[in-house]
C-alpha cells in the first residue's frame, strides 16, 4: 500500500503540551450540550466525544460548534451555506431572542453559546470575536463555491481563504475574554505578522493531518496538499516537504520575533505577552489534538505523531465503499490558477519557490535560512531515471568549459601584461 511521511513540523517548537485545568469539568460538560442538538449522526457523535478540547467550557463550546457548522456546510452548495452563515450571524448579533421554529439547528446553538460566553468577555473580546466570526461564516461561503465549481486556488490565492476557514481568528478572541488590548496595540504590524505567521502553521498543520481522510473521500480541493501538488506539479511526499519548508520558515520567523515587540506599557504589555503565549501554544494544541482526538488517524495517531508515516487510504465512494480508481494524487483536470494577489506587508509571500530567508520585516542580522533542507527538496525532485539522462550533457558542458578555460590561459600568455592580467 502506498504511503507517506508527514513532515516533523514541531521538532524545535518549544511550546509543551499541557491542558487547562478546568478541562475536566468543562469538556465533557461541553460534549454533552453539543449532543443535545442532534446535529450529528451516531457515528459522528460518537467521534466527537473521544476529541480532546484543550480549553475551558467556553472554548470547548466554540470548537464543538465549528463541529456541529463544518458537518452541515461540508455538504451543502453555496445558497444553502450562505442561509446557514445568515443564521449564524444573526444569532450571535441576537444571543437573547428566541430562534424562529424549524430553523436549521445551528442557530439556536449558536445562540446558546454566544449568551454563556458573553458572560466572561470584555465588550472588546465580544467585539473581536463577532468581527472574526463574520469573515469565517464569509469564508466557508467561500469554500462552498469553489467545491461547486471544483475550483482549485493557487498557494496565494487559497491561503487568503484559508486564513478565515481555519477558524482561528474567533479562536484566538477567546484568549481575550479577560483581555483589552486598544486596536492600536492589537492591530501593531509585528503582533499582526505573530498572528498570521501562526495562523498559517495553523492551516499548514491541519490540511497535513487530514489530507489522507479527505482525499480518500474526494474532498481535498481546500487543503494545500493538493493545492501545492497541482500549482508546482510535485508528487505527494515532495509536495509534503515543501509544506514542511513553509512551516519551517513561519516557525522562526515567530519565534525571533516574538520577544521583540515593543512596549505599550506595564498594563498592556502583560496582555500582550499572554497573548502570545496563547499563540504559541495554539499551535502546539492543535497539533496534538490532530493525533490525540481519532477524527484524522483513527486509534494510530499517538503512534503516527512518532514515526510519521502513514499508508495512504484507498477513494471511497459516498456509500463508504472503495472506489475502482488507482490510489494516488487525486486526477483532476488541469486547472487554470485563481489570480495571486499582492504580498500582505510583514506576512510571509508564498511564491512557488520557498524564500530561503524571512520575511523583510525581519532584520538582516537575525534572518534563518534552511537551506540544507530547501536543496535536498530540490534535489529529491529528480528521480534516478532524470538524473542519468542529464549526466552527459553535463560532461559535455565541462569538458567545453575546461577547454575554453585552457585556451584562454594559452592565449593570455602571447598578450601583453596590461592586457593579459584581465583575461583570467
Amino acid at each position: 500500500m502506498a504511503q507517506f511521511t508527514l513532515p516533523n513540523t514541531l521538532r524545535e517548537w518549544p511550546y509543551r503540551r499541557h491542558l487547562n485545568p478546568h478541562y475536566e469539568q468543562a469538556a465533557p460538560e461541553s460534549s454533552r450540550w453539543a449532543e443535545s442538538f442532534n446535529a450529528f449522526s451516531a457515528k459522528a457523535q460518537r467521534a466527537f466525544n473521544r476529541c480532546d478540547f484543550a480549553r475551558a467550557r467556553t472554548c470547548c463550546d466554540l470548537m464543538n460548534l465549528f463541529f456541529i457548522i463544518d458537518e452541515h456546510s461540508d455538504v451543502e452548495g453555496e445558497d444553502v451555506v450562505r442561509q446557514m452563515a445568515d443564521i449564524v450571524m444573526d444569532a450571535l448579533r441576537n444571543p437573547h431572542m428566541p430562534r424562529p421554529a424549524g430553523e436549521w439547528v445551528g442557530g439556536e446553538a449558536t445562540r446558546q453559546f454566544w449568551q454563556r460566553a458573553m458572560t466572561v468577555a470584555t465588550p472588546t473580546a465580544q467585539r473581536r470575536f463577532i468581527e472574526t466570526f463574520d469573515s469565517y461564516m464569509d469564508s466557508v461561503v467561500t469554500q462552498a463555491e469553489d467545491r461547486t465549481k471544483h475550483l482549485i486556488r493557487s498557494i496565494d490565492s487559497y491561503l487568503k481563504v484559508r486564513r478565515d476557514t481555519i477558524g482561528a481568528k474567533p479562536s484566538f478572541a477567546l484568549m481575550e475574554l479577560e483581555m483589552d488590548i486598544p486596536d492600536e496595540v492589537f492591530y501593531h504590524p509585528t503582533l499582526e505578522s505573530l498572528r498570521v505567521w501562526v495562523i498559517d502553521m495553523l492551516c499548514i498543520g491541519n490540511d497535513i493531518c487530514s489530507y489522507n481522510v479527505e482525499q480518500a473521500r474526494g474532498d481535498d480541493l481546500h487543503n494545500l496538499v493538493t493545492i501545492v501538488m497541482h500549482q508546482l506539479d510535485l508528487d505527494l511526499q515532495s509536495a509534503m516537504d515543501y509544506i514542511g519548508v513553509l512551516h519551517d520558515r513561519l516557525a522562526g520567523a515567530f519565534l525571533l520575533t516574538k520577544d521583540r515587540l515593543p512596549s505599550f506599557g506595564p498594563h498592556i504589555d502583560a496582555q500582550v505577552a499572554r497573548y502570545v503565549h496563547g499563540l504559541g501554544n495554539w499551535v502546539r494544541a492543535n497539533d496534538q489534538w490532530s493525533f490525540e482526538s481519532q477524527r484524522y488517524f483513527g486509534t494510530k495517531g499517538l503512534e503516527i505523531i512518532q514515526h510519521r508515516t502513514v499508508q495512504l487510504l484507498p477513494k471511497t465512494t459516498a456509500s463508504g465503499i472503495p472506489a475502482t480508481i488507482p490510489v494516488g494524487p487525486p486526477a483532476l483536470p488541469k486547472p487554470t490558477f485563481a489570480p495571486i494577489s499582492a504580498p500582505t506587508p510583514n506576512v510571509v509571500s508564498y511564491a512557488p519557490n520557498p524564500p530561503s530567508t524571512l520575511p523583510a520585516c525581519m532584520s538582516s542580522s537575525s534572518r534563518v535560512e534552511f537551506a540544507p533542507r530547501a536543496r535536498s527538496l530540490s534535489i529529491s525532485l529528480f528521480d534516478k531515471r532524470t538524473v542519468q539522462s542529464l549526466m552527459p550533457i553535463a560532461f559535455t558542458v565541462l569538458c567545453v568549459l575546461y577547454a575554453t578555460i585552457y585556451s584562454l590561459s594559452v592565449y593570455s600568455r602571447t598578450l601583453p601584461m596590461s592586457t593579459s592580467r584581465f583575461m583570467l
